[in-house]
């Protein structure tokens, strides 16, 4: 056994003299502060890496030091490392931060010092040369940099300039987070679509890089000067190891693109700039035709360049010949080589009178940028000869089958006769009543909650019981009393022990002071005489002769146990009181006069009658007269259908819109506002919907709001009053079911709650807006004269997104990305 333990406290001195022998090179070893960037020199406004690491030694680094010129990005990621080399422990510890410059030039990181345990550390200085965004004489710049392409950099106004955005990286492992692109001033953008972001592989100078173009635009120039680009910026991480990664970063150098006015004046008025455009202008059907015999007319455009840009052409059309709004169709092709394709207009012509029409367009002209000219265009002239109508006895025009499809679809469908109007002012959602009836059921439950709490109190409380007890036997010696059973003792006996009681007092220490402290501090003046004297006479009639019947007291000690409990509950009942008037003030709502919805569904039947017997103005008028304190979705279709017999697509288009914003699905309305929107002269397209847009569209429809609101606040109700029946029930599996299903309709609760004051925000929000004019110049900022340009023209019936309002412009945005201002009474909010 001895010689088992001896080489065991052998060992043991060996380890403790090699423990202290390293702590003793720990402390003897090189204790020193450094600061280290991971490369120099380096970009302006792209991040890099510096560490402030420690050896040898424990400093109190909570935060990194103040440097001038330099900003912290993010961090810190620490590290700690121990090392044994030859027999020497050294132990070091290192904050890495992520960090920018924002100038270019040089920036020098002074000697800095840190307090360790016992000395002060001083860093040596740093000098890092810092370079120009795009400088390529970085070497992060040449392996990872944000370039911006453009196939012109002299253009003719209007011409179209390919613009590409790329990236272009010698990194592996490179994950791009997020990326910017520059805001347009003074240019239409139309963005080339299917162009999915990937890295290719290409040679450049010799050496190969992986690029990746994020996106491709065709800019077309609205005005003359230097058009930049600038903000083409992108933020990246560059994988080091499987753990750790460094951000990269890049701006693109600006662009800049000189646009040129165009040379000389148009020989006749100019329909813009574009390449090998070409008319045709022809007619359809048989020829020759009788009167009132319908037949189209087509104006075909073809080439290449911004088509969607080209309105229809001023034709002098003969008085004979009723001529309806163009049937405009394009069929134009964006890809990384412009635009092109075709524009169509078709008239829908009916002559009203036999006789020969030539119907020719006007003299047109355009600037060809390719062959750096204008160019004339002409067509030859369309001549109908037509010949006298039917006999009499048949109809007053007749189509063929082809024109009858055409005509009818260019009718609205008709009205709708029934509707249920509601008041356009709602004080219910968000008034004192919908708050009080959310206040409500949480108040009711906390009172339940305090009084489920004093019951268990009182349960629990052993002087509960003996107050009970006391008040039982007095009630049953008072009606003895009243019955001549008992004596005057008896009652002096049964009124002490519930005065000791109710008082808490012991009974050892009971008497008439006693009594009078208490029934003072408590009650009111006029109950405690009447104690005291019950007391008192009662004590005295024991002894003194002419001692009253105990029948004679009983009025006296019933006033008395009225008056002492009184006391007790005031307390209680002044906390109910001020509950419930506070309910009843979240319950009330100044009542106004309220419009009287007979009148409304009389003026709404007489716009209908009007609107069947073709007198589109006064149905008008009734609509109008309703829709001021009025809303219903048949209300809003009945006056988009009404100025769209009347000739008015601005408020038509407008109606419809704010129908579809109550019923987005309704297949009458989507028909009826397709063709409106066919009859607008600009021809935007909007990006297609995505993931859940239309169902969102749906639950948020205004027709929705009363059954979110209802449901809300009964699944509101239902929940707390499960909650108040958990509190008293004593059975373990029914409060274990209604502690499971009381939050489950809270919280259906309030997710119709959510969607109510969703679908009531998009109704008062004013997000979208009608062209009500006919023609409205945008701008490129909100003011008049020489200072901004004119960025395009936009027309009657256009719907447009509201931004931001600037005195009387505001801000609109296509559904196309395009920007610009434009006059606030242009345009009516949806």
């Amino acid at each position: 056994m001895h010689s088992l333990i001896r080489p065991l406290h052998f060992t043991l001195r060996a380890f403790m003299m090699l423990l202290m022998i390293g702590i003793g090179q720990v402390a003897l070893g090189q204790v020193s502060a450094s600061i280290t960037v991971d490369r120099n020199p380096v970009v302006a406004n792209q991040p890099f890496r510096i560490t402030f690491e420690f050896k040898g030694a424990q400093v109190k680094f909570s935060s990194p030091p103040t440097i001038e010129g330099l900003r912290y990005v993010s961090g810190p990621s620490t590290s700690n490392s121990t090392q044994i080399i030859n027999g020497a422990v050294s132990s070091s510890r290192s904050y890495t931060y992520s960090a920018v410059i924002a100038e270019e030039g040089t920036l020098r990181i002074p000697a800095l010092r840190f307090q360790a345990n016992r000395e002060t550390l001083n860093t040596r200085p740093v000098t890092l040369k810092v370079l120009k965004a795009g400088n390529q004489s970085s070497g992060t710049a040449t392996k990872f940099e944000a370039v911006i392409e453009v196939d012109k950099r002299s253009v003719f106004l209007g011409e179209p300039v390919r613009i590409q955005y790329r990236i272009y990286n010698r990194l592996d492992g490179v994950d791009v987070r997020n990326y910017t692109f520059p805001d347009l001033s003074g240019a239409w953008r139309e963005t080339v679509e299917g162009e999915d972001p990937r890295w290719e592989n290409t040679i450049l100078n010799g050496q190969r890089f992986q690029v990746a173009t994020i996106r491709t635009d065709i800019l077309y120039p609205t005005q003359t000067g230097t058009l930049e680009l600038d903000g083409f910026d992108v933020d990246a991480q560059a994988r080091i190891s499987f753990f750790n990664t460094r951000p990269l970063a890049s701006s693109a150098r600006p662009v800049q693109i000189e646009v040129k006015p165009l040379p000389g004046a148009a020989p006749a008025p100019s329909l813009g700039t574009f390449r090998d455009l070409q008319l045709k202008w022809f007619s359809e059907g048989t020829l020759p035709l009788k009167s009132n015999e319908a037949v189209n007319l087509t104006l075909e455009i073809s080439g290449k360049g911004n088509l969607g840009l080209i309105g229809e052409p001023d034709i002098d059309w003969p008085s004979d010949l009723e001529v309806f709004d163009p049937e405009i169709k394009d069929r134009i092709r964006t890809t990384v080589n412009g635009q092109s394709g075709k524009r169509t207009l078709t008239y829908l012509v009916i002559p009203r009178a036999e006789g020969s029409y030539e119907i020719g367009l006007p003299n047109m002209a355009y600037f060809d940028y390719a062959k750096k000219r204008f160019e004339r265009l002409s067509t030859p002239v369309i001549s109908l000869n037509i010949e006298g109508g039917a006999s009499d006895n048949g109809p007053a025009f007749g189509f063929n089958s082809k024109s009858d499809v055409t005509i009818l679809t260019r009718d609205v469908r008709f009205i709708r006769t029934k509707t249920a109007l509601r008041p356009k002012k709602q004080p219910f959602l968000g008034g004192p009543i919908h708050l009080g009836l959310w206040w409500f059921p949480p108040l009711g439950l906390a009172v339940l909650a305090l009084f489920r709490r004093r019951q268990k109190k009182e349960e629990s409380d052993p002087t509960s019981g003996l107050k009970k007890q006391a008040k039982k036997t007095l009630k049953t010696t008072l009606n003895q009393a009243e019955k001549g059973q008992v004596n005057l003792d008896d009652v002096g006996g049964a009124v002490h022990a519930y005065l000791q009681a109710q008082m808490e007092i012991p009974r050892s220490e009971a008497n008439r002071s006693e009594y009078e402290k208490v029934l003072t501090n408590t009650c009111s003046p006029e109950v405690a005489r009447n104690w005291l004297d019950i007391v008192d006479t009662l004590d005295r009639g024991r002894f003194a002769p002419g001692a009253p019947e105990p029948s004679d007291l009983v009025t006296r000690i019933q006033h008395g146990i009225k008056g002492l409990e009184g006391a007790a509950r005031s307390m209680s009942s002044n906390v109910k009181s001020t509950i419930a008037i506070l309910l009843i003030m979240a319950g009330t709502v100044p009542v106004s006069g309220a419009p009287n919805p007979d009148v409304a569904m009389a003026e709404f039947q007489q716009g209908n009658t009007a609107y069947t017997q073709g007198d589109y103005d006064k149905a008008i008028e009734a609509y109008t007269s309703v829709s001021e304190k009025w809303t219903s979705f048949e209300l809003e279709y009945n006056l988009g259908g009404a100025h769209y017999k009347a000739g008015g697509i601005g408020p038509c288009i407008l109606h419809y819109e704010r129908a579809l914003r109550m019923r987005p699905n309704d297949d009458d309305l989507k028909a009826n506002l397709l063709l409106a929107r066919a009859a607008v002269t600009d021809r935007i397209e909007g990006m297609p919907e995505i993931g859940m847009a239309s169902i969102w569209r749906e639950l948020v429809s205004q027709e929705r709001l009363t059954s979110w609101t209802i449901a809300s606040i009964a699944f509101w109700f239902f929940g707390f009053a499960l909650l108040a029946l958990r509190m008293f029930q004593k059975d373990i599996a029914q409060r274990r079911w209604l502690g499971l299903s009381a939050p489950v309709l809270v919280l259906l609760a309030m997710l119709f709650g959510a969607l109510s004051k969703q679908t009531h925000d998009r109704m008062v929000s004013e997000e979208g807006a009608v062209v009500m004019v006919p023609r409205v110049e945008v701008m490129s900022a909100p003011a008049e004269g020489d200072a901004p340009s004119k960025l395009f023209v936009l027309h009657e019936g256009t719907v447009v997104e509201l931004l931001r309002q600037e005195g009387d412009w505001r801000q609109v945005r296509l559904a196309n990305g395009n920007s610009g201002w434009l006059q606030a009474n242009s345009i009516e909010g949806i």
